[in-house]
């Protein structure tokens, strides 16, 4: 079955144009069905905090054993990546994912749906990774960026549908049989990427590569370690996710509905608003990165922009629901420049390091995704006790734009790479 479609993918030009574009959007629907799960806690906040009787502090908790496993996992990803099929390790971790959904539906207790949490977020280590991964081998260099900020787009696709719409289904069918739903979807999705993931354009398409022999495992993390831009790449793109991961994934409905007396649904359409600004500006980054030759120039712009927009929400007392719709929608726009940092981290290591890598500079992302959520709730509990006024809430808040001005001074730092790779 390989050596057919290898033939014909050589022999057909058009074919050869789109089937790139197929394998890697293939895989983005594990990044897609992931994200959903990631940031499913907006909407079925109020459920979990009743189905097991838990504060703000414990539902922080068990929203963040997602990325605490993904933060545990990526290294080891990263390594898996480096030396076993892509298309392999995708398929199993996704159908563990679909698997674990369920599992959190018929949870009778809050160790059984922590244990399932924790499962379905190990599987993240690899959704972003391996996509990463596979667009390196079937792209040009010079459209790594776009790739990667369609990829991103996918991802953000699947947050803006585990807001409202998740939020709809959850009020109509209960939470329980919403994840029941969620685990069939992606039931269907896992056999759409059976057929149509690929490892490389090379005839063998179902196996990883070995061109070279591998550099002991020790050696990767030693070399990936002593990467200053590894590190300073990851705490960046760690900072300008917390929009997403707090106000996107778990307390933006709370915030919203507290701070402007919003009811839940509203509240959950205009969380959802960045989620679609991610999604249209994660693309346009990418290409506005990839046109300019640079990379460092967008992520600092980025940066600014998203802190001046942090701080504009703090003027607002009664705005309209257009107003807060147009400021999240622009939140999500301009820290999409975050999906930049993933190409020059590729274009700044070994090409043999280049999973390794990735997955180091992940670890540092993931691990800001599972604290953040975790300090905002504690922020909360230690201010309000268990009732959340707007007060609590803006007091909570206060770390956003705290973490958008680390971002701007560390994006002075990056080594600009003018979209070349320095494979030594």
């Amino acid at each position: 079955m390989g050596k057919v479609h290898s033939a014909y993918y050589q022999n057909h030009p058009t074919f050869k144009i789109i089937w790139p574009w197929i394998v890697c959007l293939s895989a983005g629907l594990f990044f897609f069905y992931d994200f959903m799960l990631m940031n499913m806690f907006n909407s079925i906040n109020s459920d979990i905090s009743k189905a097991f009787s838990l504060n703000a502090t414990q539902v922080s908790w068990l929203s963040s054993l997602y990325p605490i496993a993904t933060v545990v996992f990526l290294m080891v990803s990263g390594l898996l990546l480096d030396r076993f099929s892509t298309r392999r390790i995708i398929l199993t971790a996704m159908f563990i994912c679909l698997i674990s959904t369920s599992g959190f539906a018929v949870s009778q207790n809050i160790i059984q749906a922590g244990f399932f949490r924790l499962a379905a977020g190990s599987t993240a280590a690899f959704c972003f990774l391996s996509c990463v991964m596979l667009a390196s081998r079937w792209f040009e260099k010079n459209h790594l960026a776009l790739v990667t900020g369609l990829i991103v787009t996918m991802a953000m696709t699947g947050g803006s549908l585990s807001q409202a719409p998740l939020k709809t289904l959850v009020t109509i069918y209960g939470w329980q049989n919403a994840l029941f739903a969620l685990s069939l979807f992606g039931l269907i999705l896992w056999i759409i990427m059976f057929f149509l993931i690929h490892d490389t354009p090379s005839q063998k398409v179902w196996h990883h590569p070995r061109t070279k022999p591998f550099m002991s495992i020790r050696a990767s993390l030693a070399q990936t370690i002593k990467n200053p831009q590894n590190w300073i790449l990851g705490a960046y793109t760690s900072l300008m996710n917390l929009v997403i991961c707090v106000f996107g994934g778990v307390w933006g409905q709370a915030f919203i509905s507290s701070v402007f007396q919003i009811n839940d649904l509203v509240a959950s359409e205009i969380t959802m608003m960045i989620f679609l600004g991610t999604t249209i500006g994660s693309p346009l980054a990418g290409w506005i990165s990839d046109k300019m030759g640079k990379r460092k120039k967008p992520m600092i712009l980025g940066a600014l922009f998203s802190l001046l927009l942090s701080l504009m929400l703090l003027t607002f007392s009664t705005p309209s629901i257009i107003t807060l719709k147009s400021v999240f929608f622009l939140l999500g726009l301009s820290t999409s420049t975050q999906v930049i940092s993933y190409p020059v981290i590729f274009e700044s290591n070994p090409k043999n390091l280049t999973g390794a890598a990735e997955s180091f500079s992940g670890t540092i992302i993931m691990s800001g995704v599972a604290l953040f959520p975790l300090f905002y709730g504690t922020l909360l509990d230690w201010q309000g006790g268990l009732m959340y006024t707007a007060d609590d809430h803006w007091f909570a808040y206060q770390v956003l734009p705290l973490s958008l001005v680390l971002s701007l001074l560390l994006s002075l730092f990056v080594k600009e790479t003018y979209c070349k790779a320095n494979h030594f």
